[in-house]
């Protein structure tokens, strides 16, 4: 179905949206970093991308800014975190996110749920 882009650092969330959203039958690449992140973006036309706020090396809004207007990508983003905030959401309004799934107890539910929205909306 779908190539897809993790950029998240932790190891339990990779492993979680990996076995979830290939379960359903999407390729999913990850990157730890958002260089890696980067990096992969450069060599793979992903039909989405997932962003973890919270990274090592750069905020993960610096690297949304930079994916829409260093890179000129238009490729589909959600935001994953848990720190979504409203000043969150005003700040990326500008960069076309695609929606903010919160790491939550409901996390998977709502994974599911704004990937297939996402990419539906882009076919």
């Amino acid at each position: 179905m779908a190539s897809i882009l993790l950029v998240d650092d932790s190891v339990m969330i990779q492993k979680t949206v990996q076995h979830v959203l290939r379960k359903v039958g999407h390729q999913v690449e990850v990157a730890g970093t958002v260089r890696d992140g980067v990096s992969l973006a450069t060599k793979i036309a992903f039909d989405l991308i997932l962003m973890d706020l919270n990274l090592p090396d750069f905020r993960g809004e610096e690297a949304i800014r930079g994916f829409r207007e260093k890179m000129g990508m238009k490729t589909p983003i959600l935001v994953i975190s848990g720190e979504i905030e409203v000043d969150t959401v005003l700040q990326l309004q500008p960069y076309d996110v695609s929606g903010y799934v919160a790491k939550a107890a409901d996390f998977v539910d709502r994974l599911i749920e704004e990937v297939a929205k996402v990419l539906n909306r882009k076919l």
